[in-house]
C-alpha cells in the first residue's frame, strides 16, 4: 500500500496521471508473471491476468468519468473483489483463508462506505 502511495505521490510530481505511472508497472508484473510460468498455471492463477487488465479499464473509466460515477465505479470493484476474495476462500488456494477472509470483509465494509459518502 505504501508503495502505491509513493506511486501517487511521484505521478503528482510529474505532472501526469495516476494510470500513466501504474500501467508500466503492472505490464511488467505481468510479463515477469508470464516470463516464470506462474500466470499460465491451472486454476486461479490464470484468472489473474484478466482480472488485472479488467481492473485497468475501470480505472482508466473511473478516472474520466466525474467523480460520482467514479465513486460508484470504485464500490462496485471493491464489491467485485470481496466475491473475488470469497473465490479465493472456498478455494483455499493462491491465498490463505484467514487472509481471503479479511480481505473479502475489508472490501465489502470500503465498498459500503464508499457507497455512503457518494450518496451523501
Amino acid at each position: 500500500m505504501l508503495v502505491l502511495l509513493a506511486l501517487a505521490q511521484a505521478a503528482e510530481y510529474l505532472g501526469v496521471g495516476y494510470p500513466a505511472v501504474v500501467g508500466p508497472l503492472a505490464a511488467v508484473t505481468a510479463v515477469a508473471g508470464l516470463v516464470n510460468g506462474r500466470l499460465l498455471r491451472p486454476g486461479l492463477y490464470r484468472w489473474q491476468l484478466p482480472q488485472t487488465a479488467a481492473v485497468a479499464a475501470v480505472v482508466l473509466v473511473a478516472e474520466y468519468g466525474g467523480l460520482p460515477f467514479a465513486g460508484y465505479l470504485v464500490a462496485a470493484v471493491l464489491f467485485g473483489h470481496a466475491a473475488w476474495d470469497v473465490v479465493h476462500w472456498r478455494a483455499d488456494r493462491v491465498v490463505h483463508r484467514p487472509l481471503a477472509e479479511f480481505c473479502a470483509v475489508l472490501d465489502f465494509l470500503l465498498a459500503a462506505g464508499v457507497v455512503v459518502l457518494v450518496s451523501v
